[in-house]
């Protein structure tokens, strides 16, 4: 398993340590049966070869699981923290995560993309309403 943690960016936004993410992942890898395979960002390896060589994919929250599922290879990433987590849940092995529509997903985030000045005219709100109808132009105003 490719483990890529968090940048030391994101760790600080999030409020997480690198040493516990890794520990976790390690954990999950060695859970799926895969040995764990640790790739910072700006690794001297390629990315895509890196990719090609790991059964599945460990990321907090990061392109690197997008590329990964593109290839057609498994990808973790935290489900309360990315749109690949969100998307498998639960999901604790690799035939979970095999059975999953990537194909929803990729259709999903291409619906879901606007320019900055589709935000700026409100078109968020629209998707918003699909997807958390709870959320409403003036709850975001306090």
């Amino acid at each position: 398993a490719l483990l890529c943690p968090p940048t030391s960016y994101a760790s600080d936004f999030f409020k997480i340590t690198e040493e516990a993410w890794i520990e976790q992942a390690t954990a999950l890898a060695k859970n799926l049966g895969l040995p764990p395979k640790l790739r910072r960002k700006g690794d001297p390896e390629n990315l895509d070869q890196a990719l090609d060589k790991a059964a599945c994919v460990i990321t907090f929250n990061s392109a690197v699981g997008w590329r990964a599922l593109a290839k057609g290879i498994p990808a973790f990433s935290d489900p309360a923290r990315s749109t690949v987590g969100s998307w498998h849940g639960a999901a604790k092995s690799l035939e979970d995560i095999k059975k999953l529509s990537r194909i929803s997903l990729f259709r999903f985030m291409r619906a879901s993309q606007m320019s900055l000045l589709e935000i700026q005219q409100g078109k968020i709100y629209d998707l918003l309403s699909r997807y958390a109808p709870e959320i409403t132009p003036l709850s975001l105003v306090k």
